[in-house]
């Protein structure tokens, strides 16, 4: 039996709602406001019109008046001159210069209302020509009466020229006043028109608002009706999309687009125990323990973006129940775009069960760690100490062993770093420090540490860092990892009599290594994995997990550094990193110069480069010349702890120099250690220049490190006393038979015992494992004081990763298997070294 149709019937199709008419849009949103607009404009306008039609009869009617006042002005002044030329006395003329004034102003205010026809303009400046002939005139008359008398003025004025231009005068103000008249009868007509022409577009306006009216009525009613069907159609369709999310038993929650909660299906009800009433239109916040980033917005915090999320799942999210604890799940997101916006759908997933089986992973993976690493340590030293001589010296047959046995524990050893560093990364706790270091030098380091695998097969190792520093801001021991993972598959790709380079440069302003193979290439269909987890591309290659590039690449980008390859020219695989160059650089020189300088001097590349090694060893800096004249200088600045010098320099005989530097008061007493491509002859005895050793070419490096500690013992450097603190009584026995030579070393398994040397026997250095039967080495923190109160230097040298916190209470961090015992011995010089600075 079934339900509803068969197979092969098709899903209904939803329709979307359709669209509002736009006509009827157009009609409400554009018509009617236009309509009110029209209406308001033309309001507008019909009142400029008015103000304007009284503005110019205002006009008109003061400039009639102005002429009227003219004339009188000007009449005003001719009855003054008639009253002094009659009477003689000179108070009849107190009116003449002000009537004379004011027509002049009367006639300059005509002007600048302006003349609006050209009769008027006209009639205006024919006005004008008359008013100074008149004024003219009155002058001239006054001026005869007083100087001629009454009777030649008289005479004058019965001449009529004065007469005339006043009849002149009125003629052209009359003119001027009918052509007024005349354009303000014009303009009185045009408003009577246009008043006409306001009443039969009132009455249009009128008729269409209530037809406007009536069709807007019309409108409401349609769109109420479909208003209420749709309301009907949504409440039926919320009903049944609620029934189907209560009958899911995935929490799901929708989120609007401000981050507020819609909607929680029951589902979430009973994971988080809220009622709906509780958290619905309330912020996300509410039921998620979000970071504090007041400011970004809910889509900047979830990565919504053009209708996509970035990441649209989410593992172990932490939320709020309503209790108070929290619970921890996976979460789904998904975008519903809805008429209002983008709304979140989350669809959560309790995790708890495989938070447990993480737990249980996490303790076996932390017992693998402690009872694998610390053993394979001990077993990786001292098979060291046997291949280098520390036992007396063994067959060549044994030797080889030896050598098997050591690579191959240091093959579990990375194997069992590459797998607890895989789930520190998928864990987020891979640890990155970030401080400066020279990136060519760590280059250098890896090649000479890569050169005996690249024999192995056949295949030469070559670096090409360079003088260049190249200083980042970094992890040494990470980079390290980087640039061995890749030279280690550039060796197993490689064919037989082949080559890989190693190079340091600076590109762009960024430091940039890159290793180059003489290999097959990548397979186009493998590049695409070719950085992931367990991927690997030919099984015929060689051993390997791969996990090397995975953890490469995560290790760069921790460092906010690109990793890459490309196919070379020549054929071959480029694999290359890139890390911003440190802006500011440290003398990483300034804490060895407290157990004093080494002076190296040495024209030839090859021989520097080993002396300075040797010198680097020690935990001392080098000061590196190449001719005598700098040798001199070198020596005349400052105090040298020892001196390699070759005898083969450029500029002078090396037994010359040596008994020069014998004569000075500092090179009196300063060890000196000859290199030479000459074997000392059975005449060249050391003591005459009390040397230390005359070590020939090519040079042994264990007899040239023996020679420079006894050069360097002779500064008067004692010494210290050494506290270890470990349950491996292996490790312990290796770390003894490393550093004999160098300190007294009192090792100790436990806590009591541990006190008890703090106590009686003053050390100068602790090394301390962390994690001990009875409890943890940073115990005996309190207690690594010397006598004036000052903190003993302490390492910590641990199976165990250790956090930022724990690091920043001892002097120096060390991971067993991670790092060497010489690394350790190294460790030691510079910390001892950085305490006597």
């Amino acid at each position: 039996m079934g339900f509803g149709a068969g197979e092969g019937a098709q899903r209904p199709m939803i329709v979307p709602p359709r669209r509002p008419s736009r006509w009827r849009m157009v009609a409400i949103a554009v018509l009617i406001p236009a309509l009110l607009v029209a209406l308001a404009w033309w309001n507008i306008a019909e009142y400029r019109a008015l103000a304007q039609s009284n503005e110019q009869t205002r006009v008109s009617f003061q400039k009639r008046i102005l002429i009227y006042d003219l004339i009188g002005s000007l009449e005003q002044a001719e009855t003054a001159q008639r009253g002094f030329i009659l009477a003689g006395d000179p108070r009849f003329l107190t009116p003449y210069e002000p009537a004379k004034r004011a027509t002049a102003a009367l006639f300059s205010r005509i002007s600048a209302n302006g003349p609006d026809t050209s009769v008027q303009r006209d009639a205006l400046r024919r006005m004008k020509i008359a008013i100074d002939a008149k004024i003219d005139e009155m002058d001239a008359v006054l001026a005869q009466r007083r100087r001629d008398g009454l009777q030649a003025a008289i005479n004058r004025v019965a001449q009529g020229n004065g007469r005339v231009l006043m009849e002149q005068l009125r003629r052209e103000a009359a003119i001027f006043r009918s052509e007024e008249e005349r354009i303000s009868d014009v303009s009185a007509e045009a408003v009577k028109t246009h008043v006409a022409r306001t009443g039969r577009l009132i009455t249009f306006t009128v008729v269409l608002g209530v037809a406007l009216f009536l069709l807007a009525l019309v409108a409401i009613r349609r769109q109420r009706q479909q208003r209420y069907r749709a309301d009907v159609a949504t409440f039926d369709a919320a009903t049944r999309y609620r029934s189907i999310l209560d009958g899911t038993i995935d929490p799901i929650v929708i989120l609007n687009p401000s981050g507020t909660i819609e909607l929680i299906n029951r589902a979430t009800e009973q994971l988080l125990g809220y009622a709906p009433t509780e958290v619905e239109r309330r912020d996300v916040s509410t039921i998620a323990l979000l970071p504090n980033e007041l400011h970004r917005t809910f889509p900047q915090w979830i990565g919504l973006r053009d209708g996509m999320i970035a990441a649209p799942y989410r593992t172990d999210v932490p939320l709020r129940h309503r209790d108070g604890h929290t619970v921890t799940v996976d979460a789904a997101l998904g975008v519903m775009k809805l008429a209002d916006g983008e709304h979140v759908v989350v669809s959560l997933r309790d995790v708890s069960a495989r938070k447990r089986s993480e737990a249980i992973k996490d303790e076996l993976i932390s017992t693998i760690s402690h009872e694998l690493r610390t053993p394979l340590t001990s077993v990786v030293g001292a098979l060291g100490l046997l291949r280098a001589g520390a036992a007396g010296d063994l067959p060549d047959a044994a030797n080889r062993l030896v050598g098997i046995a050591e690579s191959n524990a240091r093959r579990l050893i990375r194997l069992i770093n590459d797998m607890l560093d895989l789930d520190r990364m998928q864990s987020n706790q891979l640890q990155i420090d970030r401080l400066p270091v020279d990136l060519a030098a760590v280059a250098a380091r890896v090649c000479d540490d890569m050169q005996g695998a690249g024999s192995a097969r056949d295949v030469t190792v070559r670096c090409n860092a360079g003088d260049q520093e190249l200083a980042v801001l970094g992890d040494a021991d990470r980079l390290m990892q980087v640039i061995g993972n890749l030279v280690s598959n550039a060796v197993r790709v490689s064919p037989p009599r082949g080559a890989v380079t190693v190079s340091a440069t600076r590109v762009d302003g960024m430091a940039r290594v890159m290793v180059d193979d003489e290999g097959p290439g990548i397979p186009p269909a493998f590049r695409e994995r070719l950085f992931r987890r367990f991927e690997r591309a030919d099984e015929q290659q060689g051993t390997g997990t791969g996990l090397g590039l995975a953890i490469s690449r995560e290790i760069i980008q921790r460092h906010d550094g690109r990793i890459w390859f490309e196919d070379r020219p020549g054929g071959g695989t480029r694999f290359a990193f890139s890390l911003e160059l440190a802006r500011e650089t440290v003398d990483v020189d300034t804490l060895k110069d407290a157990a004093g300088r080494v002076l190296v001097c040495s024209g030839d590349t090859a021989t520097v480069a080993k002396l300075s090694d040797a010198v680097a060893a020690t935990g001392h800096a080098a000061t590196i010349v190449a001719t005598t004249d700098a040798a001199h200088a070198a020596l005349t600045e400052r105090d040298y702890a020892a001196l390699l010098l070759d005898l083969t320099l450029p500029d002078g005989n090396g037994f010359q120099f040596a008994q020069a530097v014998r004569r000075t008061k500092r090179g009196g007493s300063l060890p000196i250690v000859i290199v030479s491509a000459t074997a000392r002859g059975a005449d060249d005895v050391l003591v005459p220049f009390d040397l230390v050793d005359w070590i020939p070419d090519p040079i042994e490096p264990e007899r040239l490190d023996t020679a420079l500690r006894t050069a360097l013992a002779r500064t008067g450097a004692s010494r210290p006393t050494i506290l270890h603190l470990d349950d491996d009584r292996d490790l312990l026995d290796v770390t003894a038979a490393l550093l004999g030579d160098e300190a007294r070393l009192i090792t100790v398994s436990d806590l009591p015992s541990a006190r008890a040397v703090i106590e009686h026997a003053a050390p100068g250095l602790a090394i301390l494992d962390l994690h001990l039967v009875e409890g943890t080495g940073l115990d005996l923190l309190p207690a690594l004081v010397d006598r004036n109160g000052v903190a003993i230097p302490t390492i910590l040298y641990s199976a165990h990763d250790i956090d930022a916190e724990l690091a920043a209470q001892v002097d120096a961090v060390l991971i067993k298997s991670r790092r060497s015992l010489p690394d350790l011995r190294a460790t030691i010089r510079h910390v001892l070294a950085g305490r006597r600075a």
